[in-house]
């Protein structure tokens, strides 16, 4: 027999779901009910029920941390979250902790049959040998594999396992639908340590509805081989947009006294000014001209204050042909400071502040 627990800190849902369950036909039975986390968290630690049917706003401990306590504390059951409360917040939280499904109240009969009819179909599937690369190794090689933007080598690992898999016989329906929410799950945590976070890209709201369209095991194969392939055509534009600007960075520091433009920069990288202009900023968090202009400044500041250059020969010195124009650029740069009224002393004073 299944083992079911139910958990909400309304009694008359409490009984209205019990009523619900079609137990005998499920091979099912009722362990135990509570009305907030902490009574859920001992109903397992006694019962050890195969599936958990809980609400999310419960008094004491709710639901989100009642699973979380249990994710951690190694429970692999099925759960299902029944939540009077659309939140996208609570339905991103419940697919990091590898919630089975999430259902709006009222909840219908034939929902709630079908929801734990799934489940069950999962748990028996589950009681089958893994494959013997293991879940664990297998997503850390994937991570890597992504990580170094080796798309080829990340797919041959994607079809291997699934390979395992369809000689184990376990790649039906409910299977790879639980097993794409794994390896996303676990695939985002590994990315995410490694300092590749997917959410902003991969909404998870997005991925949940894309892994309950799959219909066969080419249908994951598929999807996770597209997702993989953005996400290396991605590593490698930004890995490519950084050497793009780190180049710039370093011909400014050399040449700054020179006439310098974005254009000719652009040409130099082979990307379009625009484009160039834009992951410039993006980059930097200042735009290029702003990031030139500073670079100036500083490099006229030492020479001011070295005290040995007249301030028209200053200006020639870091680009600057016309003096007036220099002397307004000055100006503006260090808040009103100009060049040509200060002696040494109160601009090193002035600098200090």
């Amino acid at each position: 027999m299944w083992k079911i627990a139910i958990i909400d800190d309304d009694r008359s849902v409490l009984k209205g779901l019990k009523s619900m369950i079609p137990w005998v036909e499920l091979g099912a039975e009722l362990v135990g009910e509570g009305m907030d986390g902490q009574e859920g968290l001992e109903i397992v630690r006694v019962s050890r029920p195969d599936i958990i049917v809980t609400d999310i706003y419960m008094p004491d401990m709710d639901g989100i941390e009642m699973i979380h306590s249990l994710r951690s504390d190694g429970y692999e059951g099925k759960i299902i979250i029944h939540s009077g409360y659309n939140d996208f917040e609570y339905a991103r939280q419940a697919l990091r902790l590898n919630v089975e499904d999430y259902l709006s109240k009222p909840i219908s009969l034939q929902t709630l049959h079908a929801v734990l009819a799934r489940a069950i179909r999962d748990l028996k599937l589950t009681r089958l040998p893994s494959p013997s690369i293991g879940l664990v190794k297998w997503h850390r090689q994937l991570g890597e594999a992504i990580l170094t933007s080796q798309e080829r080598k990340a797919t041959l690992i994607i079809d291997d396992f699934l390979r395992q898999l369809d000689e184990q016989g376990v790649l039906a329906l409910p299977a790879i639908r639980r097993f794409g929410i794994e390896c996303w799950t676990m695939l985002t945590y590994a990315l995410n340590e490694a300092g590749l976070p997917l959410d902003e890209t991969f909404p998870p709201a997005l991925i949940q509805e894309e892994i309950n369209a799959f219909m066969k095991p080419d249908d994951f194969r598929c999807w996770i081989a597209d997702k993989i392939s953005s996400i290396c055509k991605s590593r490698c534009s930004s890995e490519k947009h950084k050497e793009a600007v780190d180049f710039i960075i370093q011909y400014i520091q050399q040449h700054y006294f020179e006439e310098i433009t974005l254009t000719e920069l652009a040409e130099k990288v082979f990307i379009s000014r625009n484009y160039l202009c834009d992951i410039f900023k993006k980059t930097t968090g200042e735009t290029f001209h702003g990031y030139l202009t500073r670079v100036r400044m500083e490099k006229a500041k030492q020479l001011i204050l070295a005290g040995k250059l007249h301030i028209y020969e200053i200006a020639q010195k870091v680009g600057y042909k016309n003096v007036s124009y220099f002397s307004t650029a000055f100006k503006k740069h260090f808040s009103g400071v100009s060049p040509t009224d200060i002696n040494k002393r109160s601009l090193s004073e002035l600098f200090k502040q």
